[in-house]
């Protein structure tokens, strides 16, 4: 009876664990989704935003992965970015940790990255000159949910390789608070 009630016990407590986590990912930032359209001379260009707002007191970091990431554990998802290349090139970590580097051009789905401080925002806009519809709208925050990681510093530097995060040079680092992209080119990375 007593292994019981231990055993339960054991399972509830785990639960409120697993549910806090998710809840703390969840307070960590807040991502707003919206469609805007604007014209310049006279001609009119539409944006899908995907917007990501740092509401902690601690950096986050966030990368684009277009593989599917979603089943993959957190530590799978950061080896596989920063430490590891499956084309044999050299990793993003080793780039960023080479002092014979001085600057990298930020291929979206290879060697980008965004440190986004506390209280600050990071926007992801997909234009185009064509009005979206609804499924194309549908399928891009589909895509971005499932490709846009996100993690705070802390857990980045738990999955550390000798050196942390913090000792990448700067140059690694997007600079921009947001970032345009064209529709067409990334739903061609989308295949």
């Amino acid at each position: 009876m007593k292994k019981n009630i231990y055993s339960k016990f054991i399972c509830v407590m785990f639960s409120v664990f697993i549910f806090s986590m998710q809840l703390f990912a969840i307070n960590e930032y807040q991502i707003t989704k919206d469609v805007l359209t604007y014209k310049i001379n006279k001609k009119t260009y539409y944006c899908i935003n995907y917007e990501i707002h740092n509401k902690s007191t601690n950096l986050i970091y966030l990368w684009v992965d277009k593989k599917d990431n979603l089943q993959k554990a957190d530590s799978t998802k950061i080896e596989n970015y920063f430490y590891k290349r499956e084309d044999g090139q050299i990793s993003l970590f080793q780039i960023g940790m080479d002092i014979g580097y001085d600057y990298i051009v930020a291929d979206f789905f290879k060697t980008f990255v965004k440190k986004i401080q506390p209280s600050e925002t990071f926007t992801i806009q997909i234009i185009r000159n064509e009005q979206f519809s609804t499924k194309s709208v549908q399928a891009v925050y589909e895509f971005l949910d499932k490709c846009v990681i996100i993690f705070p510093q802390e857990k980045l530097n738990l999955y550390k390789k000798g050196k942390s995060i913090n000792d990448l040079a700067p140059f690694v680092f997007f600079k921009n608070t947001f970032i345009v992209l064209p529709y067409d080119k990334l739903m061609e990375c989308k295949k």
